[in-house]
Formats: structure tokens, C-alpha cells, sequence
């Protein structure tokens, strides 16, 4: 009976682990789909099942935006992301509490970017997924030229 029991905690135990990296992966795929509107490409990055500091390098180019975000679980109680161009100099970084973390930014040249994932638990095991994604700098649309207030307003003589 003993034996049975473990088994049944053992398959719940699993089950439930399953279901949290399956909502990591759900939260950090509506988080981008919040960016489709603005036309981002997104990929994966990454995902894990432990804390810590965790070091990804992103080729990135001028003239493109580029988007890290981080989801992990309700065992996380602080998710973080920081980039940094190749010379180490900080480029943007999100550090506020909760299981959710996400930056923006434009490279200025041609490299790679470092981006550091930071996790830390609440309790249990924290899964976690991260996506990158980019897309072109959008262009400012031009100005309409509209007539001189004189020239409109103007009434032959």
C-alpha cells in the first residue's frame, strides 16, 4: 500500500512539474504576442528549472530593436534581465520583483550583445522561459507639410 502511495505522489509530483514548465513557456509566449502589433519576430531562447545567473550572448545589428523577455513560474519571486553591448557597458535592465522581466533596445553598431538572466525562488523548483525577439527600427513617417496659416487664410484684394 506504502509502495502505491509513493508511486501516486511520485506521478502527481511529476505532473505538476510538467504543467509548470509548460506555463512558463504559455506566459512568456502571450507576453511576446503582446508585441505582435508592433511586428517583432520571436524565438526561444532558452528555458531552464533552476535559479541563478544565467549568461546568453545575442548577435544583434544595427538598425534593429531587439526584445528579451523572461517568464518563469509562481515559484519565482524575482526575474531579471540586463544586456550589455560587447565592451560590457550596460544597455538597458529590468529588475522588479515577480516572475516576469523584459527589456528593449537598439544597438547603435554591428555585435553581440551579453544578456543575463537572474532568477530567485520563493519556494520549490522555478521554471523559467525566455524568448528574444527583433525587428526593424520603425521609420518616422513624414511629415505632411500643411500650408502657411497666411496662404489658407489669404482673400484676393
Amino acid at each position: 500500500m506504502r509502495k502505491v502511495l509513493a508511486v501516486a505522489a511520485g506521478l502527481v509530483l511529476a505532473g505538476l512539474g510538467f504543467a509548470s514548465a509548460q506555463e512558463a513557456r504559455k506566459l512568456a509566449a502571450r507576453m511576446a504576442a503582446t508585441y505582435a502589433s508592433e511586428e517583432f519576430y520571436f524565438a526561444e531562447a532558452a528555458e531552464g528549472e533552476t535559479t541563478g545567473l544565467f549568461k546568453l550572448l545575442l548577435p544583434v545589428k544595427a538598425g534593429l530593436e531587439y526584445l528579451v523577455l523572461l517568464a518563469s513560474d509562481e515559484a519565482a519571486c524575482n526575474a531579471s534581465v540586463r544586456a550589455e553591448d560587447d565592451a560590457g557597458r550596460l544597455l538597458v535592465e529590468d529588475k522588479r520583483p515577480g516572475p516576469l522581466a523584459g527589456v528593449r533596445f537598439s544597438p547603435v553598431h554591428d555585435g553581440t550583445a551579453a544578456i543575463f538572466l537572474s532568477l530567485k525562488k520563493s519556494s520549490g523548483t522555478v521554471r523559467w522561459c525566455a524568448m528574444t525577439g527583433r525587428r526593424p527600427l520603425p521609420t518616422p513617417s513624414p511629415m505632411r507639410q500643411e500650408p502657411a496659416a497666411a496662404e489658407a487664410t489669404a482673400t484676393p484684394p
